[in-house]
């Protein structure tokens, strides 16, 4: 940032003139950022006019600081200021006779700008106080505007509340020409948010995020506000982008908790089975064949919120006896070891199982009444009171704020202590959309307070959030940190989004308002969600006059709406919804789980106009475009990609790395341009133009959705309009040869980086045909070459960085014989814990696949020794943890295949890729189940085909 005098008169008159008037009224500070410069008048504190960089015009955007007090927003006029310039600039409000003191510090952060608000009541009353940073947006005509919401096209009507319901405090206004989002930093928790907004007369519109704060007698308290700019081109995403930068650790995961938090929901796969998968190795393989990674374990105590399930509470009075079930009418050590029991079982299968509370917000009323009535909740705008049925059906329930009471101080209690008894990875917490308002003596000071008409209170959802924060500083006993998975919506309260890892969406995308999640989207960033419930398709089709085919096509056709409007928004299907369909576990399901791990990326960067929508996620080398085709017909076509987007530094270059590649040293100052692939690999061309790039080559089936993948990016002479890169990929989860054919605007040496697919390695590179030696870092493997050169071709070999041999050899080995195990699991004499489950999941994987081939209720099981291997011809397969640098599946001969690995993660890692590889040829999704309609239709134990293999 810089400041800037600007002189209307002569030097020396100027500065006679300052002195005389004592207020610089023509003083000006020029602040940037990358996505807006600014012009602040030094006389009032406010925003006089500002540049979009890139766009040429100036924007005559204007707005500033606003404060008011009280239900009648009395307006605080804030003057007389002082600026101090720098780093960051400084600007001090002294609004008389309010014995308030108004500090703003005005600091670059990224392409945003943070205005670090402090407010000090130097009075001797309390001050109820809403603050704000409202922005008049110019424009000509129609001027789109974003709410926190939902994006509206036009905004003909003022809104304040704003106009549908806030996740998120953020609000933008912007069109072609360009405009501005203005909002409150993600971490502050606050209880009470509002965006509004306004049409113009002049054109354009005022828009505005508020936060209502309570100030007591000497109390001090800051707010950091948001301000960034917007081309206009990518719509609200623009806005989103600069937010999440502010706060990043928000938007993704927390490090270090278990990566089965990040993947589907069982929907109680493996806490209360379902009778026709109820057998272990059913629950294992449909786990890992529908990318399920935790379970729902609703409801693991007797009384209603005691997760602990302490003995001294145990047994009570329930105020509905008769609804109590006979599994909660059992001795209290009895409970806890059954419950014991259970979660162990789930963790064993591979499914994290995370116990359930009702994020500790209800509790059951007497327990509620006689030890933590300090923290029950009294909002006439919500039930706060179930007399039976809600949460345990046999108990009375009463809604309670756990944050800064007796309750919340009881509930990390009972968090860290259950988490220790029962070995947990983490939480679910249900109905954490956080809307109540707690007005009791645990609020009193407390910063995070709001008010309204009523007023002061601490919004629910501040408690959730704090709670959340709470459960991810706790660690399971191999130190993996705890994470929580709660069931929210798009109306959520943005504190319970803020601390989330994931997320249940209680709906399917056909339920309400299609595009109503987006706003869950928006609030979650890049975590994952999971849709939840079912396909009721009772509720949509009259199925008992349907015939099978007629029934199977309704089911296929929500299948295949389920799964584009996953790719679509970067939610999963839970097992409930992949079970029965070929075309989910075998081309949905991981074009998902690719996508959901590259994380969802606000600013689409891409438009086409021959395909019904895109989505993009990851940024750089990790760039996947998801595609939707919803037409009755197959898709081709163009897209066209915004490269500034896509672009994302390079890891950082070792100066070793640099100092024997100079080709690679130059490519670190300009990493070029990205080239695309087919998700299966197939050939693309990704075109090189003076405004961006196209990728020509796209095509999606009919009514389904694809994803194009990024595979390298390639150091081109500038301009690099003109040039071009067809690549392709070609092989399979053991071999794999990627070719780029370059084609440059004129000669260059050829140079450039390329990811190496995920569990490879580089054996080998090739520029026109002459090796080359490459350098590989953070997944990515940089090449060069000496000689200019126009067109030049590259090829790259890989192979499994844990399978041996190739895909073929393997798949050659006869693992069954007429349906029977073939051979024998070998496990050492003393086999540790992840070598017996690394066996159990052989065991399971076959006899899942006997058990849908033929229907077998007993499916048999590879036998299993330890010790000696058996002297015989029959096929051994070996296990052991032992002293390798890395997992090896290895075939020495086609009776004899060993699974060595140096840890229980690696024997993991083992296991799953060969496990993965096996599915290529023992085809067998998981089956349907019991429902009306699959028990009509004749479809429970079967699975449809999958109708684009079919095309």
């Amino acid at each position: 940032m810089r400041r800037r005098w600007l002189p209307t008169i002569p030097i020396a008159l100027a500065i006679l003139l300052t002195a005389l008037a004592c207020v610089p009224a023509w003083a000006v500070v020029d602040l940037s950022c990358g996505s807006l410069v600014i012009r602040i008048d030094e006389t009032t504190g406010r925003i006089t006019s500002a540049r979009i960089p890139g766009l040429n015009a100036e924007l005559a955007l204007t707005g500033g600081l606003r404060l008011t007090e009280g239900a009648e927003a009395r307006e605080i006029e804030l003057t007389p200021v002082s600026v101090t310039g720098g780093t960051p600039t400084v600007l001090r409000f002294a609004p008389e006779g309010e014995q308030l003191a108004v500090e703003v510090q005005v600091a670059i952060n990224g392409g945003s700008f943070a205005w670090h608000v402090t407010l000090r009541n130097t009075g001797d009353r309390r001050r109820l106080l809403a603050l704000s940073l409202p922005l008049d947006v110019p424009g000509d005509g129609p001027i789109a505007v974003y709410d926190g919401f939902l994006p509206t096209d036009a905004l003909t009507e003022a809104f304040d509340g704003p106009m549908y319901r806030t996740p998120i405090p953020l609000c933008a206004a912007w069109s072609d020409a360009g405009g501005a989002a203005t909002g409150i930093d993600p971490r502050e928790h606050l209880s009470f948010i509002a965006t509004s907004g306004e049409p113009l007369a002049a054109g354009g519109a005022q828009v505005a995020t508020r936060t209502q704060i309570v100030l007591d007698p000497g109390q001090e308290l800051s707010v950091e506000l948001f301000l960034c700019g917007m081309t206009g081109e990518w719509g609200r995403g623009e806005a989103l982008h600069h937010w999440y930068a502010t706060a990043p650790e928000l938007f993704k995961p927390t490090p270090g908790i278990d990566q089965r938090i990040l993947r589907t929901s069982g929907q109680y796969l493996a806490w209360n089975r379902n009778p026709l998968q109820k057998e272990d190795y059913q629950v294992r393989e449909v786990a890992r064949r529908t990318r399920t990674g935790w379970d729902w374990c609703i409801n693991p105590f007797k009384r209603a919120g005691e997760i602990v399930v302490r003995e001294e509470w145990y047994d009570y009075a329930p105020a509905n006896p008769e609804k109590l079930a006979e599994e909660d009418q059992v001795s209290w050590a009895e409970y806890r070891a059954r419950r014991e029991a259970r979660f162990a079982s789930g963790n064993r299968l591979g499914v994290a199982m995370l116990l359930y509370t009702p994020s500790q917000i209800w509790l059951e009323e007497q327990l509620a009444r006689e030890q933590f009535a300090d923290a029950i909740v009294d909002d006439p705008s919500q039930q706060t009171r179930y007399p039976s049925g809600y949460v345990k059906p046999q108990d009375s329930v009463i809604r309670v704020f756990p944050y800064n009471t007796s309750w919340g101080e009881q509930s990390k209690k009972d968090l860290a202590e259950v988490a220790q008894l029962l070995n947990l990875y983490g939480f679910s917490f249900d109905t954490a959309t956080g809307p109540a308002k707690y007005r009791g003596p645990g609020m009193d000071g407390l910063p995070e307070r709001g008010w309204d008409e009523s007023g002061p209170f601490v919004r629910e959802g501040v408690a959730i959030r704090r709670l959340i924060e709470y459960v991810h500083t706790l660690r399971n006993e191999d130190g993996t940190t705890l994470g929580v998975v709660p069931n929210i919506r798009s109306s959520a309260d943005y504190n319970s989004c803020m601390a989330a890892d994931a997320a249940l969406k209680e709906g399917e995308p056909w339920k309400g308002m299609r595009g109503g999640e987006w706003a869950l989207r928006d609030a979650l960033g890049a975590k994952p969600a999971c849709w939840w419930e079912s396909y009721a398709l009772d509720s949509f089709v009259d199925y008992k006059n349907m015939t099978r085919d007629e029934i199977a096509a309704a089911y296929q056709g929500m299948a295949d709406f389920m799964c584009i409007e996953s790719l679509h928004m970067g939610f999963w299907p839970t097992a409930a919804f992949a079970r029965g369909f070929e075309s989910m576990t075998e081309r949905y399901l991981p074009r998902i789980e690719d996508c959901i791990d590259a994380g969802w990326q606000p600013v689409t960067a891409a438009r086409s106009d021959d395909f019904t929508w895109l989505t993009r996620y990851g940024s750089g080398l990790d760039t996947h475009i998801a595609i939707g085709n919803e037409t009755a017909a197959p898709a081709g076509g163009t897209l066209t990609l915004g490269r500034g987007w896509l672009r994302a530094p390079w890891p950082a270059p070792t100066v070793a790395l640099l100092a024997e590649i100079p080709i690679i040293g130059r490519l670190f100052e300009a990493p070029g341009v990205p080239a695309f692939t087919g998700y299966d690999g197939a050939e693309l061309t990704t075109q090189a133009t003076e405004d961006g790039l196209t990728v020509t080559g796209v095509t999606v089936p009919t009514r389904s959705a694809d994803v194009v993948v990024a595979c390298a990016s390639v150091r081109l002479a500038q301009p690099v309009a003109d040039s071009s890169v067809t690549a392709a990929l070609t092989g399979d989860r053991t071999r794999r040869s990627l070719t780029l054919n370059v084609t440059g605007s004129r000669a260059i040496e050829p140079a450039g980086g390329v990811r190496i697919p995920d569990g490879m390695a580089l054996t080998g590179a090739r520029v026109d045909g002459e090796p080359v030696t490459c350098h590989e870092h953070n997944g990515v493997a940089f090449y060069g070459a000496e000689g200019e050169r126009q067109t030049y071709r590259v090829e790259m070999d890989f192979r499994s960085a844990i399978i041996q041999p190739e895909q073929a050899r393997l798949l050659d080995v006869e693992f069954l014989f007429e349906d029977q195990p073939a051979g024998f699991i070998v496990l050492p004499e003393e086999p540790t814990e992840a070598e017996e489950i690394a066996a159990e999941r052989i065991v399971d994987f076959f006899r899942w696949f006997v058990h849908v081939q033929t229907d077998a209720e007993e499916p048999p099981s590879f036998p299993v020794v330890r010790g000696e291997i058996p002297r015989d011809d029959s096929l051994m397969i070996v296990i052991n943890r032992v002293d390798v640098d890395a997992p090896t599946v290895a075939l020495p001969d086609m009776r004899h295949l060993s699974i060595d690995a140096p840890d229980a993660a690696g024997l993991r890692s083992a296991v799953d890729e060969l496990l993965h590889v096996l599915d290529t040829k023992y085809i067998a999704p998981p089956t349907f189940v019991w429902r009306r309609s699959t028990n009509q239709a004749g479809l429970i134990g079967e699975w449809l085909e999958d109708p684009v293999a079919a095309e």
